[in-house]
C-alpha cells in the first residue's frame, strides 16, 4: 500500500506531462524533467530498501568472501564452483565483494534495483515521448515479476535497453560489452544476442504469419516432441531436462493464455496502425529494434507455452520493451490525449489490484532483519563450516 501511494502521485504527474505534450509545439524529449527523476529516486529507495527473504538473501549467506574463493580444498572447489556457475559469475562475485566488506545483503537489492531503474528511466526517455507513461505501466504491473521476484532477471532485462541503443547507433563493441556482462549474470541472456539481427522493418503479412505459425507450433506440440527426443538422446543439458520434465514450474500455460493474447493484440494493432509520419526521427531510429525485440519475446512465449518456466523466462527477458510498444499505440491512434489518459487510469486500476487487493505484494517491510535471517537460514552457515578442513 505504501508503494502504491507514491505510484498514485506519479500517475497524477504523468497525466500533467501527457497533457503538456498537446500544447508544447516545440516539445523535446530531452527537456529537463526534475519531477520524473525525483520519482525515480523515490522508487529506488522504496524498492531497494524493502525487506526481502528470497533466494538472493540466502545466496548471500552461502557464498564465500573474496579470500575464501581462493581457499584450497576439494569441498570449496566443488561447492563454490556450482554456486558460481548456477548463479552467474559476476553476480556471485559482486555478492562476495559485498560480503567481504561486511555490507548487509540489503545493499545487494539496493544496488541492482538502482541500476535497473536508472537504465530504464534513461532509455525510456530516449525511446518514446511518452516515457512517463511507459514507466507507470512498468511500475503498476511488470515490476511484480521482475524487481519484486528476481533482481537478477530484472537487471538482465534492463540491459536489453542499452543493447538496443548501441545497435541502433552502430556501436557493436559497446553492445558486445553489455552482452558479456549480461550473460555472466545469467545464461538466459544468450538469447539477447539475437537483438543484433533485429534492426529491420517487418511487413504486416510477415508479422501475422509469424504469430500464426507460433500458435500452430504450440497446438501441434512440435516443441515438446522435439525437446523430448533431444532429452531421450542425451542432447539436452541435464539441468534443462530437469526443468522441462521434472520441475513443478514446467506446467502448460495454454496456447490461448491471457498474456500471449494481450501481447499478440498489441503487436497486431501496431502493424495495422503504423504510420511513419506519427513518429519523430529519434523514435523511428529505435522503432524496428524495440518492436522486433517485443515480437521475438512474444513468439518465444507462445512456442514454449507447454513449459511455463521457459515461456515466462524467455518472454520476461524482452518484456522491458512492452511499455514502450504500448506508448507506440498512443502515438499511432488519432486522439492520443484521450487514449494516453485512459491508459494512465487503466494502469493505476491494475496497480491497485496488484498492490492492494491481491496477494502478489507482501506488506512493506523496511530493510531485512539481518539477525533473524541468520537464525532462520543458519543451516547454510553450518553447512559451510562442516566443509572446511580442520
Amino acid at each position: 500500500m505504501e508503494i502504491y501511494f507514491f505510484i498514485l502521485l506519479y500517475g497524477f504527474f504523468t497525466i500533467l506531462n501527457i497533457n503538456s505534450l498537446s500544447y508544447l509545439n516545440n516539445y523535446k524529449k530531452d527537456h529537463k524533467n526534475q519531477i520524473y527523476y525525483f520519482f525515480i529516486f523515490i522508487f529506488i529507495i522504496l524498492f531497494g530498501l524493502n525487506g526481502n527473504y528470497d533466494e538472493y538473501s540466502r545466496l548471500y549467506l552461502r557464498l564465500p568472501t573474496i579470500s575464501q574463493i581462493f581457499y584450497e580444498g576439494f569441498y570449496y572447489d566443488t561447492y563454490f564452483y556450482n554456486i558460481f556457475v548456477e548463479s552467474g559469475i559476476i553476480f556471485s562475485l559482486i555478492i562476495s565483494f559485498f560480503k567481504t566488506i561486511q555490507i548487509s545483503s540489503q545493499f545487494l537489492f539496493l544496488f541492482y534495483i538502482s541500476v535497473s531503474l536508472i537504465l530504464m528511466s534513461f532509455f525510456y526517455k530516449k525511446f518514446t515521448r511518452y516515457y512517463m507513461l511507459a514507466l507507470l505501466i512498468y511500475l503498476c504491473h511488470l515490476i511484480l515479476s521482475r524487481e519484486f521476484s528476481g533482481i537478477r532477471d530484472a537487471f538482465i532485462g534492463a540491459l536489453i535497453l542499452p543493447m538496443i541503443f548501441f545497435i541502433a547507433n552502430k556501436k557493436s563493441n559497446y553492445f558486445n560489452i553489455i552482452f558479456i556482462i549480461s550473460i555472466l549474470h545469467h545464461f538466459l541472456s544468450t538469447l539477447s544476442y539475437f537483438i543484433k539481427f533485429l534492426n529491420f522493418r517487418l511487413k504486416r503479412n510477415i508479422v501475422i504469419f509469424l504469430i500464426l505459425i507460433s500458435y500452430a507450433l504450440y497446438f501441434f506440440e512440435i516443441p515438446s516432441n522435439v525437446f523430448f527426443f533431444m532429452s531421450q538422446n542425451g542432447l539436452l543439458p541435464e539441468i534443462v531436462t530437469n526443468y522441462m520434465f521434472k520441475s513443478q514450474y514446467s506446467y502448460d500455460l495454454g496456447g490461448l493464455n491471457f498474456k500471449s493474447i494481450q501481447q499478440a493484440i498489441v503487436i497486431l494493432l501496431i502493424v495495422f496502425l503504423f504510420n511513419e509520419k506519427n513518429f519523430d526521427n529519434e523514435e523511428l531510429k529505435y522503432f524496428n529494434l524495440i518492436f522486433n525485440t517485443y515480437l521475438f519475446g512474444t513468439i518465444l512465449m507462445i512456442i514454449m507455452s507447454e513449459f511455463a518456466i521457459f515461456a515466462n523466462r524467455f518472454n520476461g527477458l524482452f518484456s522491458i520493451c512492452e511499455p514502450i510498444c504500448i506508448t507506440y499505440l498512443v502515438i499511432l491512434l488519432y486522439n492520443s490525449n484521450i487514449v494516453s489518459n485512459f491508459l494512465v487510469i487503466l494502469s493505476l486500476l491494475l496497480g491497485s489490484a496488484n498492490y492492494i487487493f491481491s496477494d502478489k505484494v507482501e506488506e512493506y517491510k523496511f530493510l531485512i532483519d539481518w539477525e533473524t535471517e541468520n537464525i532462520e537460514y543458519d543451516i547454510y552457515i553450518k553447512e559451510q563450516e562442516r566443509g572446511i578442513p580442520r
